[in-house]
């Protein structure tokens, strides 16, 4: 099993490193294909959330990906330094079937096979996505 770890601040330039980063660890890892696309679409849409909705996009706030990679699974962690993650995943609208923003958290769903929604007791959320390296059904749980 292998485990890295990226700090990043709140601001739109954190994107393109992070995106960055993730590449780097899925070709390092062989990942390639449908998983690394899902992965790579899910992450992305996990940090703008955390960036956007989470940390408000206050410059100094961080954002943590975690990732842990083994012959099974690829499981990635993104926290954010926000307030009442849950309330606001649980109070948000239903997207219009062609806008261009709202649609995060159903696309995380929709690529990763699990994923666990979690407030962390400093108040920030915590989004956790296990891909399974040989396909695995879907499964989302809120904490």
């Amino acid at each position: 099993m292998t485990t890295y770890s990226f700090t990043y601040y709140s601001i739109p330039e954190s994107e393109d490193m992070m995106l960055d980063d993730i590449e780097g660890i899925l070709l390092k890892n062989n990942i390639e294909c449908d998983l690394s696309h899902a992965a790579k679409l899910s992450i992305s849409e996990g940090f703008t959330n955390a960036m956007i909705h989470g940390n408000l996009c206050t410059p100094h706030k961080k954002i943590i990906i975690e990732i842990e990679v083994n012959l099974e699974n690829l499981r990635i962690d993104i926290m954010d330094e926000g307030e009442k993650g849950i309330e606001k995943i649980n109070n948000r609208k239903a997207p219009e079937p062609l806008a261009e923003a709202g649609r995060g958290i159903n696309l995380i769903q929709h690529y990763s096979p699990k994923v666990i929604f979690e407030e962390m007791e400093s108040g920030g959320l915590k989004v956790t996505m296990i891909f399974d390296r040989n396909n695995e059904k879907k499964e989302n749980i809120l904490r």
